[in-house]
């Protein structure tokens, strides 16, 4: 219709094709980040053309998201404050929320948890004020991941078990299998490790179910770190092995270094030195470059 108007074409037609294109990059940051970049980028151009603000703060937050799931975290945050800054101007409630929920991610990523604390708390008050479930679910997503990480693991649980309940109301499968395996850690750290396989086993099955590869990587490279604990190291080093796989796959460099780290350690441990130090070397050098300090 639009090629059959030429120049008579209303601009509203443009903004319905970014606003397409926004939501076909987003179904695909996990599944494909090379294409959602594609549309994310076929977003940008034409909302620039038109000066639509509300959709070059989609491509910018898209940007974002895309660069964090490959490790570049100082260009994810760049375009995350970019698109904040719009939002905030065109006070749209709920994709400020989504961005500063991002921003606490990334600095998650990069080591810095007082910092994520302060964003995702403030991204939480906004979803809850605005009864954004997906949202509320997706913060405890990542409060139990930084809890764990800070040892404090009665609180990890409590966020993981809150988010993994509204997950299941929602019947959300990728937040499901996500907090999953979050609780799985938890219970990893905390030395039950069968209920850790559990958690991990299921959150395998679903996906499988829905063919997300990151999910796919962080479920081996977990039940590796069970198996490991339990001294079971041959079977540790088929699943870090097999995360690296599709973790290299998928781009994601910081969890490309997480799993050259746990590859080292299980060869350290079976004595295999020139191993343990190939792949610890490996994981320090792609760390250092995107600059991951808890890796």
């Amino acid at each position: 219709t639009k090629k059959e108007l030429g120049t008579k074409a209303p601009k509203m037609m443009d903004t319905v094709k970014a606003n397409i294109l926004y939501q076909l990059s987003s179904a695909m940051v996990d599944a494909n980040p090379d294409k959602a970049y594609d549309y994310a980028n076929q977003c940008w151009t034409i909302s620039e053309s038109i000066n639509y603000k509300e959709g070059i703060a989609n491509a910018y937050n898209l940007f974002g998201k895309i660069h964090r799931r490959k490790g570049n975290f100082i260009d994810a945050l760049d375009y995350e404050n970019k698109a904040l800054k719009i939002f905030a101007e065109l006070k749209n409630k709920s994709k400020i929320a989504n961005c500063t929920r991002t921003i606490g991610a990334i600095y998650a990523s990069l080591g810095y948890y007082p910092k994520a604390h302060e964003y995702l708390q403030s991204a939480l008050k906004i979803c809850e004020e605005i009864g954004d479930k997906t949202g509320i679910a997706s913060i405890y997503n990542e409060l139990g991941f930084i809890l764990c990480v800070e040892g404090n693991y009665d609180e990890a649980l409590k966020n993981d078990n809150a988010g993994l309940k509204i997950f299941e109301e929602l019947n959300d499968k990728h937040g499901i299998s996500y907090i999953l395996n979050n609780i799985g850690e938890v219970y990893n750290k905390l030395g039950k490790y069968d209920e850790a396989i559990k958690n991990y086993e299921y959150s395998l099955k679903i996906s499988q179910e829905t063919g997300d590869k990151f999910s796919l990587a962080f479920n081996y490279i977990d039940m590796g770190e069970s198996y490991a604990q339990q001294g079971n190291q041959e079977e540790a080093l088929k699943n870090y092995l097999t995360a690296l796989k599709n973790f290299d796959e998928a781009g994601d460099k910081m969890n490309i270094a997480a799993s050259y780290s746990k590859i080292g350690e299980t060869y350290l441990k079976q004595n295999n030195l020139k191993e343990a130090l190939n792949y610890q070397t490996k994981g320090y050098d792609m760390a250092k470059e995107i600059g991951a300090k808890s890796e």
